[in-house]
């Protein structure tokens, strides 16, 4: 009987010696096994050309808005994101020429010749656009006191962008999805304020240049043909993006977080033609911990 008990009572001590070395050299992650939702509002901005249906430059401002929901433990980091932004573009070298980036509305009115009058309804350009982002990370290399943590992981990316139908003539339609390899580090100052930073670097993409038609039996309407007629797998040479970005956590309590990030995406595909585009985006919000 005491055989038995002695290798219990030795094989818990054990276990107790070891949990106690463990939450020495390894301190407990107050985030472990945590789901956290996001709200956050802010500004972006783009520099854009759009060479399949104009040679300027376009220059938008607008607000965004994201919803964000983590879920992270000890080893790793899991999160999607849903995204929406509303522009309103001008050319940046002509910003009083905005007549054209729009359709003709075709008026009932005859010329005295005979002629059908045509009238063009002016109306600044806009770009809204709507993202989706998932993506999952493996912890790896930690410090033994957690104050850096190094991701590694990949993502999946989806973007569309439809011009309203009366600025169809500025922009194309344009659908844009990356699987990306994604690195992410971050750095506690304290049990309050942290810092991250990112970047992500496609390793495959699936962009659809939607095309489109102008019908004069439907005025001022964009008639889209079918989504998938132009559907192309992008090759490294032809498309090239990265996006980088950079957040601030500050814990207010258990609960909840304020939140500040901005980030920077650039893009270059080049079919049929080329398109451009650099974005801005710093945003500020809070999260709650679940």
């Amino acid at each position: 009987m005491k055989r038995p008990i002695l290798l219990v009572v030795t094989l818990f001590s054990l276990f107790v010696v070891q949990e106690s070395i463990l939450a020495q050299t390894i301190p407990a992650d107050s985030s472990a096994l945590k789901n956290r939702i996001g709200f956050h509002f802010g500004l972006e901005h783009n520099l854009y050309l759009d060479e399949l249906v104009t040679p300027l430059i376009y220059n938008g401002n607008g607000v965004q808005f994201d919803v964000n929901y983590q879920r992270k433990n000890i080893k790793s980091l899991f999160e999607i994101t849903i995204d929406y932004a509303a522009l309103h573009e001008k050319a940046k070298y002509h910003p009083d020429r905005i007549l054209y980036i729009t359709p003709l509305e075709f008026l009932p009115e005859i010329a005295i010749n005979g002629d059908t009058i045509l009238d063009a309804k002016v109306s600044p350009a806009s770009l809204p656009h709507v993202g989706f982002y998932i993506a999952y990370f493996r912890k790896i290399n930690p410090t033994k006191k957690h104050r850096t943590s190094l991701y590694l992981g990949g993502s999946f990316c989806s973007n569309i962008r439809i011009p309203e139908s009366n600025n169809v003539v500025a922009f194309s339609p344009v659908w844009l999805n990356e699987l990306n390899l994604d690195m992410k580090s971050s750095y506690e100052f304290n049990s309050k304020l942290k810092v991250s930073i990112g970047a992500e670097l496609p390793v495959f993409s699936l962009p659809f240049r939607l095309p489109y038609s102008i019908s004069p039996v439907e005025p001022n309407k964009g008639i889209y043909k079918s989504v998938f007629s132009d559907i192309k797998a992008a090759t490294w040479n032809k498309y090239q993006s990265v996006n980088a970005l950079i957040g601030i956590d500050y814990l207010l309590n258990k609960r909840f977080v304020l939140q500040l990030n901005a980030s920077g995406y650039y893009l270059r595909y080049s079919y049929p033609k080329s398109i451009h585009f650099l974005q801005n985006n710093f945003t500020g919000g809070i999260s709650y911990s679940f």
